[in-house]
């Protein structure tokens, strides 16, 4: 008598009013008031064999409270009484149908549970009703729980539907963001979409091991239960071990396993937030899906939280918890190839950050000038962005990876318009007109945004395309492709006249085949290659010096970043660095505090190279006599043993007193090589010898 639509509905095949209307409801009649007069049997037959039912049972008691376990039973009971109303419209029993489908499906509960538990209700009214009596009535009931049966279903069919397209809007969110902070707002909106949530987060620990929320999306209630929490100061450890000592995120993050809550009222390891939850929330469940894989540490912990008890039960529920972390985990790990790690932030904090930003406050501009080292004199100087946060001067290193991407454009712009008017001041009040360098990232090339208000800012500010010289940061790996739209962004701003630098040269995040693809006019050595220094001196030395070759062979200049020492400083010279920008000329000062130090600070004067003062410098000049010694000694290839003999010690060492150490370096390369291991202990004891012994120093 039934079939099913191409829609997934229920309709009559031949009679439409033979299950409702009058005819139905005559013999239907004595059939409900059959059932009413037994309901209770009928109701204690259904729940014995539904608990008999492993699958069903189960699932509902760790789920459900006993109070609440008792109203799920009346309610199924209830619904079975209903489906034998002579009054029952196709309508009532549609939208009924679809609504108890619904429930079972965010419930968790399988598909296949639905069709034991129809055939038990049936075999529950045979049971306690005579059905020879009521044979047609129980003809038209059977037909009503086929109905509600295919509704059901199509209710499960119709969650999936959405499971599924929201799964598509974040593969799309995946492959089109390069904002992490973009990723997890936007991924949060489409998440909470689906009807089964109330709210969903992002989560991780800061540098101590708290637990914050990164990013928070929901109904009015659960965002206010989660910002109560994460204002807390004693949220949990993620690595504490007591029983009650960590919540769903510390479980996830510490087992790196997607952990759940079936029901937050009933776990006993949610007790420390039930405070919260009795105030103001308006879930039952949480899932809590590390992002990471096996045994990894987790990029963030994505929570959900369920309107009903359940959420990771059924297949259907695990296999898109499961596509889900894998389409977020890609991404964030794509993310952080290009910004490194993000720390872990507030949520409260993130948005008083975006409200500084968005009210044109907080913004503090810090300037360090930009020291040509042959002429000693500032040739320009380097604008930083910084974020005031009450008593927090923060970096841009340390705000822009946890702002969106129109939130760190309105800091962007500010910050730039700020630059070029403090540039313009500095001309004004006579201290030169000077060069003005401002960072900007590569992907920001692709965003027509960043041109237009670079260029609005010059027109605005009056600063000469000669005089600006852009950053350009995290430029991509040689294994990535460039991308079309930044390289055609570059040459149009080469053509502008605006000078480009290759920032973070050294860092990862840049590779050698790229200065030779686009319009460099300047390298710069990345400040975290030349920190290393008091660890590795000589590793960090040979990598100034090549670079410094590499780039003068190419026809760029060549900027030392994090010259933060005297010491580094007079290397830096001495391996012929163009310039150099560090708190041994500077550190970053204010715009009044740039004002008065271009008043005051007098040209650098810098030792002579033919005689370094500092360890770091003589190391230098080291490298330097090793370079025109591989000169002399090829000159030498194939000189006659008897005249090579009497060859001298090379070029001098201008630091050394005795030649005899000079001697032995000279001997183990003429002998063996500059390659040799001989040369290279030769030269280690040479080094230690050095860094040790005043007898070597003129």
């Amino acid at each position: 008598m039934f079939h099913m639509n191409a829609n997934g509905t229920v309709s009559e095949r031949h009679e439409p009013t033979s299950l409702y209307g009058p005819a139905s409801a005559a013999l239907l009649a004595p059939l409900h008031q059959s059932m009413q007069a037994r309901a209770s049997d009928i109701a204690a037959f259904f729940q014995q064999h539904v608990g008999q039912e492993a699958m069903l049972s189960d699932i509902l008691r760790k789920m459900l409270s006993e109070p609440e376990l008792e109203r799920f039973k009346a309610w199924q009971t209830g619904n079975l009484l209903d489906l034998a109303s002579p009054e029952l419209t196709p309508e009532r029993h549609r939208s009924e149908a679809l609504r108890l489908g619904h429930l079972y499906t965010q419930l968790g509960l399988p598909q296949i549970g639905l069709m034991r538990e129809q055939e038990i209700l049936h075999r529950a009214v045979e049971h306690n009703i005579d059905a020879r009596e009521h044979a047609q009535a129980m003809a038209i009931l059977s037909q009503r729980l086929m109905c509600s049966l295919a509704w059901q279903a199509e209710a499960y069919q119709k969650v999936h539907t959405q499971r599924q397209s929201l799964l598509q809007e974040i593969i799309r969110l995946v492959w089109e963001t390069d904002n992490y902070a973009d990723l997890i707002a936007q991924a949060a909106a489409i998440l909470v979409r689906h009807d089964g949530l109330t709210g969903c987060s992002f989560a991780k620990p800061d540098a101590q091991g708290i637990f914050h929320y990164e990013y928070i999306a929901g109904t009015p209630q659960t965002k206010q239960c989660l910002m109560e929490i994460d204002a807390q100061s004693d949220m949990p450890d993620a690595y504490c071990e007591g029983e009650h000592g960590h919540g769903m995120m510390g479980r996830a993050w510490f087992s790196t396993r997607t952990e759940c809550s079936l029901n937050v009222d009933l776990d006993p390891l949610m007790r420390r937030w039930q405070p919260f939850f009795t105030r103001h929330a308006d879930f039952r469940s949480i899932v809590a899906i590390p992002l990471c894989r096996a045994d990894d540490t987790p990029i963030s912990v994505l929570c959900l939280y369920g309107k009903y008890p359940g959420g990771l039960v059924s297949a259907d529920q695990k296999a898109f918890i499961e596509q889900l972390r894998t389409l977020l985990l890609f991404a964030c790990t794509q993310l952080h190839k290009l910004s490194g790690p993000i720390p872990g932030m507030s949520y409260n904090a993130r948005q008083r950050w975006a409200m500084l930003i968005h009210q044109g406050q907080g913004l503090r501009m810090r300037y360090q000038p930009v020291i040509s080292l042959p002429s000693g004199v500032a040739v320009g100087i380097y604008a930083l962005a910084h974020l005031q946060d009450g008593d927090q001067d923060l970096p841009p290193s340390t705000v822009q990876p946890l702002l969106s991407s129109d939130e760190f454009f309105t800091f962007y712009s500010l910050g730039i318009h700020q630059a070029m008017a403090d540039r313009e001041s500095w001309r004004r009040a006579g201290l030169g007109d000077r060069r003005l360098g401002i960072n900007l990232r590569y992907r920001a090339l692709g965003d027509p945004r960043y041109l237009r208000e670079i260029q609005a800012a010059m027109a605005r500010h009056d600063c000469p395309a000669q005089l600006l010289t852009l950053h350009i940061l995290d430029l991509p790996e040689p294994s990535e492709e460039l991308d079309a739209a930044a390289a055609q962004t570059l040459a149009q701003i080469k053509n502008m006249g605006i000078n480009i630098t290759a920032d973070d040269l050294g860092a990862g995040h840049s590779s050698l085949d790229r200065l030779r693809q686009l319009p460099f006019n300047t390298i710069k050595i990345d400040r975290s290659i030349v920190s290393q220094v008091d660890k590795d001196p000589t590793n960090v030395l040979f990598f100034i010096h090549r670079l410094t070759r590499l780039g003068h062979t190419l026809g760029k200049l060549v900027l030392v970043e994090g010259v933060d020492s005297a010491d580094m400083l007079e290397a830096a010279a001495i391996l012929e660095a163009d310039a150099v920008q560090g708190r041994a000329v500077c550190p970053p000062l204010s715009a009044e505090q740039m004002t008065q130090w271009l008043k005051e600070a007098p040209a650098l004067a810098l030792a002579a190279h033919h005689h370094p003062r500092s360890k770091l410098a003589k190391l230098a000049s080291l490298l330097l006599w090793e370079e025109r010694l591989h000169l002399t000694l090829e000159k030498a290839a194939g000189t006659p043993a008897d005249a090579a003999s009497t060859q001298t010690l090379g070029p001098a060492l201008p630091f050394l007193a005795a030649r005899s150490h000079q001697r032995q370096l000279f001997m183990a390369a003429r002998d063996h090589g500059l390659h040799s291991d001989a040369y290279r202990a030769a030269r280690r004891h040479f080094i230690a010898q050095l860094f040790r012994e005043e007898a070597l120093i003129s």
